[in-house]
């Protein structure tokens, strides 16, 4: 789509243009109903309204159709704050009610009911668009949890959840980028509640989307590959191989990940054979491979695909290969847009253009070689 300069301005300001032409084009070509589920709680309603509608009606903008959703005994009155702090009727609140939940519990009867919800969704859906505005479902008689699984299966598969405080924090109140169920807790006990909380809905469907933002970094949260947020995962399956001929490791779609990922077709392929430690997400979405060397391990190719970046693919390839290599070392272009990322793991760096080289875990006396 042609961008406005207003529009492009604004998305200047929240990232680099690559990314951001990235996600919309990846989010425009999205076959779901909607672009996104937005669950925002009361104090976001309360006090966040304002800046939340912004980002609805920036989204709007960009042809990316939200759909807001509301549940609880005070859902109600969450929608009448919102609706009233939308001075420019840019939320479209349909005439649309959920079944009610205990309408029979027998296999007809909820079958029924899932009819009737996707008859009515739908027709709700497909006025807002027509309207140009953001529907509103307010679900008063509907646990938050049992919607998400209905919706995130129907209406879209990503899930927003928009609270004042944003991101999740760990003991330490530092922000948590990803939160992976596999590992469990580490996170305040008010956050903890909330990761808990979703780990049915990635139990009943890996693929939802789940994060945790604020009403001011929602739209730096969608756009960018860093976000704003914390993404809350089911973890991933990363696999470890001794060697290019060890059984299980497919090379040919270990190569075709690492041709997407640095978006050129490699020349020489002989760093296959040098390599010594393979780790291998399982669906081939990222890969490290290592080579020995006396005063550590030379970290020879890190790629994630494209597809998977924003996910914490790359940290949690790199937190598996600490596991097993504590020293480590590597060279990245100084022109790389990761370097940002590896400065933050690096014990120090050396710039020797065009390249920098980074080092962790090694001795000091090994650094010069």
């Amino acid at each position: 789509m042609l961008l406005s300069e207003t529009i492009r301005l604004l998305l200047d300001s929240i990232g680099r243009s690559e990314e951001y032409e990235y996600y919309l084009k990846r989010f425009l070509s999205d076959r779901s109903p909607c672009f996104a589920l937005l669950c925002p709680d009361e104090e976001v309603c309360e006090v966040g309204g304002q800046t939340l509608i912004f980002g609805l009606r920036f989204l709007q903008r960009l042809d990316l159709l939200p759909l807001l959703l509301l549940t609880g005994p005070r859902a109600e009155a969450m929608a009448a704050r919102i609706v009233e702090q939308d001075e420019d009727t840019h939320i479209y609140r349909p005439q649309f009610r959920a079944p009610l939940a205990d309408a029979g519990t027998g296999a007809s009867a909820v079958m029924a009911r899932e009819v009737e919800l996707k008859s009515g969704l739908s027709a709700a859906i497909e006025e807002a668009r027509l309207r140009r505005q953001v529907p509103v479902v307010v679900w008063s008689d509907e646990n938050l949890r049992r919607a998400l699984l209905f919706l995130g299966r129907e209406v879209s598969p990503r899930i927003h959840f928009i609270r004042m405080a944003g991101f999740l924090r760990d003991n330490n109140q530092e922000e948590v980028l990803y939160h992976n169920q596999r590992d469990g807790g580490g996170l305040l006990a008010e956050d903890r509640a909330l990761a808990e909380f979703t780990a049915p809905l990635l139990e009943a469907e890996s693929r939802l989307h789940l994060s945790v933002t604020s009403p001011y970094n929602l739209l730096k949260e969608i756009f960018t590959v860093k976000g704003a947020g914390t993404i809350i995962k089911p973890g991933s399956d990363i696999r470890y191989y001794r060697s290019a001929e060890e059984s299980g490791l497919e090379l040919d779609r270990l190569l075709a990940l690492l041709s997407t990922s640095f978006a050129k077709q490699l020349v020489d392929d002989g760093f296959i054979r040098t390599a010594a430690h393979f780790y291998v997400e399982r669906s081939y979405r990222g890969a490290i491979l290592l080579e020995e060397h006396p005063m550590g391990c030379y970290l020879s190719k890190f790629a994630v695909d494209k597809q998977a970046r924003g996910i914490g693919i790359a940290q949690e390839l790199w937190d598996q290969v600490l596991e097993r290599h504590p020293a480590l070392f590597w060279r990245s272009r100084q022109d790389n847009s990761v370097n940002r990322w590896y400065a933050s793991l690096d014990d120090g760096q050396h710039r020797a253009p065009p390249w920098n080289i980074y080092w962790r875990g090694v001795e000091p006396a090994a650094i010069p070689e």
